[in-house]
């Protein structure tokens, strides 16, 4: 018997749907949906672009006068942050040292941030301002602000100052550095060593430590004193700073804290107050500044014995290097810093290493 006919197969085959009868008409686009598919968005990113053009234009050309912008910082005037900034730039893209070489105009703003001193408020903006004058200042390359910054940097009237302070003496030291390129003659005023010296013995070590690496670029009898001294200053940095600094000076001296900086590992002392992210990155700038110190020490002085960092020197050029001197780093950077200095060390004439004398080992290499 045959079973009852199935449901489904006794439904009627579906009826073929007519090619594209579900679809709506194509029809061309009107004018108004290309309006706002094209023209609308292009405005609106053409306007964008002409607002940061003008913008570029007035910061970059320096087609304002710079004396506006220091009347609105001399009379703190609304808009006095957008005149900063301008003026700032203006600075900063000054190629031809037109602005940079303005005896007056340095010699306006030295004369803002001193009455900005004297005034002695303490609320975030008036201290932001200080700051930003410091800078400018360091920009320069008259010395014509030196002593605005100098009492900048030498005010300590509440822990509110302390970016003040720093920022002066970072301006310092870019002003003697400019100075210095500009003349070719190291910045010379007794005041600038006096209070350098002072800030060398300050309490706090981020002002040392600053100020370690001014006395570098200032050299002199006084100051490589001071430096040597420094070399044995409690916080890590600021023997550092002094070690890297006096190799600039061509002073061997400074071999043994550059030793300790080129194998500073997970365990270096400077390292201990830091945050775990940030370890690596200081570690890799440790490495990096005794990498430059080292070329910059034989360079400066030829005759230097730097048989004890050579090895360390090349060791960084490997990738194992890391592994090496217990560090969790070995970036591209180091390489490359250890690159170029053993290429210094390696162009050195053979004339000028000395040579240990008989029966003695090489001096520097008998302890690590």
């Amino acid at each position: 018997m045959m079973p009852d006919s199935d449901p489904i197969a006794s439904d009627p085959p579906a009826k073929p749907i007519p090619p594209n009868s579900a679809l709506p008409p194509v029809e061309p686009p009107s004018a108004a949906f290309l309006v706002q598919l094209f023209l609308i968005p292009g405005i609106i990113v053409g306007v964008i672009v002409l607002v940061w053009v003008l913008f570029n234009w007035i910061a970059h050309s320096g087609s304002g006068d710079p004396q506006d912008y220091v009347e609105a910082l001399r009379h703190n005037s609304s808009d006095v942050w957008q005149k900063a900034e301008i003026l700032a730039e203006m600075l900063r893209n000054d190629r031809r040292n037109e602005l940079k070489s303005n005896s007056a105009l340095a010699a306006q703003l030295a004369d803002i941030l001193d009455t900005r001193i004297t005034a002695g408020d303490m609320d975030e903006a008036a201290v932001n301002l200080r700051v930003y004058l410091s800078s400018a200042l360091g920009q320069f390359n008259t010395p014509v602000g030196l002593p605005a910054l100098l009492k900048a940097a030498a005010t300590n009237r509440s822990d509110a100052e302390m970016p003040v302070r720093r920022a002066a003496l970072d301006a310092i030291g870019s002003l003697s550095a400019n100075v210095k390129a500009t003349t070719h003659q190291p910045l010379s005023d007794p005041a600038l060593m006096e209070g350098m010296l002072a800030a060398s013995r300050d309490p706090a070590a981020v002002i040392r430590l600053r100020a370690a690496f001014v006395l570098g670029i200032v050299g002199g009898p006084q100051a490589i004193d001071r430096l040597v001294e420094l070399l044995d200053d409690p916080y890590p940095d600021v023997a550092y700073n002094a070690a890297t600094s006096l190799a600039q000076l061509g002073d061997e001296r400074a071999i043994g804290r550059l030793s300790e900086m080129l194998r500073a590992g997970a365990t270096s002392p400077s390292l201990a107050s830091e945050e775990e992210e940030l370890r690596d990155q200081k570690r890799t700038a440790i490495i990096v500044n005794a990498l430059r110190a080292v070329a910059q020490l034989a360079e400066a002085n030829p005759k230097a014995d730097l048989g004890r960092l050579e090895p360390e020197v090349r060791a960084w050029q490997k990738p194992d290097a890391a592994a090496k001197f217990s560090s969790a780093v070995n970036s591209l950077e180091i390489r490359e810093a250890a690159l170029a200095a053993s290429e210094i060390l390696d162009a050195r004439s053979p004339a000028t290493i000395p040579k240990p004398e008989p029966n003695r080992p090489a001096q520097g290499n008998s302890r690590r």
